[in-house]
């Protein structure tokens, strides 16, 4: 099984979501992959 992601990259998404007004994770999701570098920034792409 591989790693799992580092908490804090998930803290980073969760804080993405707040900040761009999201209220569900589709809504995240949809606007990281409009934004593929924010992706490897947050640490998400890594794995």
């Amino acid at each position: 099984m591989p790693p799992k992601h580092p908490e804090s990259t998930y803290i980073k998404a969760l804080f993405i979501k707040i900040k761009e007004g999201y209220e569900y994770c589709s809504q995240l999701r949809t606007f990281l992959v409009e934004h593929p570098l924010l992706v490897l920034e947050v640490g998400l792409g890594s794995m």
